[in-house]
């Protein structure tokens, strides 16, 4: 009932920009393009995703001041690369219809802005002559917003769809993001083990007894076990993993976590924001994969394996119903499984 709401809700407001869009035509275009506005939606793999299209922008109009407004969150890992950033932006309601409307020549919104009607809607009263967008294929409204369309085709990297504004999409395989973080030495071996998510996405979670499990079996004296909490996670993973010889990291900040992540020689996680770090600073990494779709959301690593339980259920991210098959597309991904990955990938 809850979401059917929001749903309902999400869909007028959606209607709202598009006529706004209609009836409040765009300003004029300029010959030189000197303001562009990025609001990326998402959690920290989204974010990190958003990043090859922000990189594009920038180089195809290196005269324009770049402002780029995390709707929900941060990267500061990247901040020196654009001229003004807005962290929490949806928190900060004014202060980003203020930026909205001084003048803006592009707006640009990543593929999860779908979700986000507030950024559509951010789009509509901008009155940018360039709109970048995503958009799917049965909806009017989100077309009239948008003056250039990410087509949201199926089987495409969410990296290549938020580049769908170049010339001809020439971006058809994943992207890579990488982001240069310092390493720290560490005396031995260091394997990183995250087991949690993102409050609300518990159905991407790995049990974690299996985690558990997984890190008894990797314990030795030559390898240095570190179970990391993600930023957005509840506190939790310190207590659950407490009273066992395992380093414990809760970074306090996105800096300290792409740092840390940089440092370990291997990283296993959920389809999560930490997985996306690994990818993004070189880090082996192996994702545990269930309701989500690796095709469209994988990290995009230079080393790494993707591990599933092979369920003809999977992928459905459906995160509005509960589960009928009792989340079997996690559950079943076997700790002996994940172990020989880890064993092919450390040696």
């Amino acid at each position: 009932m809850h979401t059917a709401i929001e749903n309902f809700i999400r869909w007028r407001i959606r209607q709202l920009a598009g006529l706004l869009c209609k009836i409040i035509p765009p300003r004029p275009g300029k010959q030189t393009v000197r303001k562009i506005l990025c609001l990326i939606s998402g959690g920290l793999g989204d974010r990190l995703m958003a990043l090859p299209a922000l990189r594009e922008l920038k180089k195809q109009y290196p005269q324009a001041t770049m402002t780029v407004a995390w709707m929900h969150g941060s990267l500061d890992i990247v901040d020196q690369e654009f001229h003004a950033v807005v962290n929490n932006a949806a928190c900060r309601i004014v202060q980003i219809f203020q930026i909205a409307l001084r003048n803006q020549d592009i707006v640009y919104v990543n593929i999860v802005g779908i979700f986000n009607v507030f950024s559509e809607l951010l789009v509509s009263l901008s009155r940018a002559p360039v709109r970048i967008g995503p958009a799917p294929h049965d909806s009017v409204y989100t077309k009239r917003i948008y003056t250039d369309i990410c087509d949201i085709k199926p089987g495409l990297h969410s990296t290549a769809i938020n580049l769908a504004f170049t010339e001809s999409g020439r971006f058809l395989s994943p992207v890579p993001y990488p982001v240069s973080v310092p390493k720290h030495r560490k005396r031995k071996k260091s394997i990183g083990i995250h087991p949690g998510v993102k409050t609300g996405y518990e159905m991407k979670q790995w049990p974690v007894g299996s985690f558990l499990s997984l890190a008894r079996r990797l314990d030795s004296p030559d390898i240095e076990i570190v179970i990391i909490a993600g930023p957005d996670e509840p506190d939790t993973v310190g207590a659950l993993f407490a009273g066992h010889a395992f380093s414990v990291l809760i970074p306090h900040s996105i800096t300290d976590l792409f740092t840390e992540i940089a440092s370990l020689d291997l990283l296993i996680a959920n389809d999560s924001g930490p997985a996306h770090v690994a990818a993004a600073t070189h880090t082996p990494v192996i994702v545990l994969f269930g309701p989500t779709d690796p095709q469209k959301v994988a990290p995009v690593f230079e080393k790494g394996e993707i591990i599933t339980a092979g369920c003809e259920c999977s992928p459905c991210f459906d995160t509005a119903n509960e589960c009928k098959n009792s989340h079997r597309c996690m559950n079943e991904i076997q700790v002996e499984k994940v172990l020989k990955s880890v064993t092919r990938m450390v040696s």
